[in-house]
């Protein structure tokens, strides 16, 4: 008799619930001390594992502590180019929607230099903010950078 093994997802999906409980587990490590000039202590990453365990469902790929810390650096990019973009003539900021804002015409010129920009012309970042208490004084976000 052979055992009918299924091959588990190798690649994780993350919700935006899965980002909102990666946050905030971080923003709460961050207020207990847990976070160094140079990044996360390891325990961060197995704090956050296990907060994602908590509301996985069966057949997902395991959020390892390790894959946390990937996602977050992840987010971390992202947060870093809207950044860039909110600082960039033309462009605003929409908080109701969490958007980057602009004028159709500064969209264009952008997709010409940076065509993965592009993409958060509609796609909106619900934790600006809260990826802004974590990376601010961390990351060097100043257009000298």
């Amino acid at each position: 008799p052979h055992a009918t093994h299924t091959m588990p997802p190798k690649r994780c999906r993350w919700s935006t619930q899965d980002d909102q409980i990666l946050v905030e587990t971080l923003l709460t490590q961050k207020a207990a001390g847990n976070q160094a000039q140079s990044g996360w202590k390891t325990i961060v990453w197995s704090a956050v594992a296990a907060e994602l365990k908590k509301v996985a469902t069966d057949g997902q790929a395991e959020k390892t502590a390790s894959k946390c810390n990937d996602h977050y650096c992840n987010l971390k990019s992202d947060f870093v180019l809207i950044k860039r973009l909110r600082d960039m003539s033309g462009f605003g900021w929409d908080d109701g929607r969490k958007l980057v804002t602009a004028a159709d015409e500064q969209w264009e010129e952008l997709a010409k230099a940076c065509l993965k920009s592009i993409k958060w012309k509609s796609t909106p970042f619900p934790l600006y903010d809260e990826m802004f208490s974590l990376v601010d004084g961390i990351v060097a976000t100043r257009s000298g950078a």
